[in-house]
């Protein structure tokens, strides 16, 4: 059976957040870059598996992902995150499963 999908790495939980990997989103244009690739990279899976349980096909399912990620990207998200407002993952979780609901 080939595997849902490749993306995104073989973890599919929710990983804790990285506060220093979104502070040095906000250092520069290349800091960010980087940053915003490693963020997106470690919680692209988890958001996939998120919305295959919420019973989106596969193809669905990874066409939500990219479609809100798009989405944080163009509002600048990282600009909001305040950790003392709590945790990246709860923000994700919350924030998708909103964009899933819409």
């Amino acid at each position: 059976m080939a595997p849902e999908t490749e993306m995104g790495g073989a973890a599919g939980d929710f990983p804790a957040t990285r506060w220093t990997l979104v502070a040095a989103a906000r250092a520069g244009p290349e800091a960010r870059r980087r940053a915003l690739e490693e963020l997106l990279a470690r919680y692209w899976k988890p958001l996939y598996f998120l919305a295959r349980r919420k019973g989106r096909p596969i193809e669905t399912a990874k066409d939500d992902v990219q479609g809100f990620l798009a989405h944080l990207l163009d509002r600048d998200f990282l600009a909001r995150l305040d950790p003392g407002k709590g945790s990246l993952r709860g923000f994700l979780k919350s924030s998708f499963q909103n964009f899933l609901a819409s």
